[in-house]
């Protein structure tokens, strides 16, 4: 059965609530969680080029998602579990960073 998707965009005031509606009613609240996953692999294979140090990326790589996630959550696009996930990977990742 196909979704109808004028129903997305007939409640829309702008591209907040157009994302919204999107990420709650099609991708069922999946659509910014998958975007953060994706956004993440792109910087730490990017800053694993730059520094080719694995440590070092991921720590700079969850830090960005963890702010990245802050954001999000402000305009209710994630849920809290997810800043909390990016939160403690940041905090995993620098101590890992400084153990050695």
């Amino acid at each position: 059965m196909p979704y109808n998707l004028t129903g997305i965009t007939t409640n829309t005031t702008g591209m907040l609530s157009l994302v919204q509606n999107i990420n709650n009613e099609l991708m069922g609240g999946w659509m910014i969680h998958l975007f953060l996953i994706g956004l993440g692999i792109v910087m730490f294979t990017s800053f694993m080029v730059k520094t080719n140090d694995m440590k070092q990326s991921l720590a700079g790589t969850m830090f960005l998602l963890f702010t990245i996630s802050l954001g999000f959550l402000a305009v209710q696009l994630v849920h809290p579990i997810a800043v909390f996930i990016t939160l403690v990977g940041s905090a995993i990742s620098v101590m890992l960073t400084f153990s050695s």
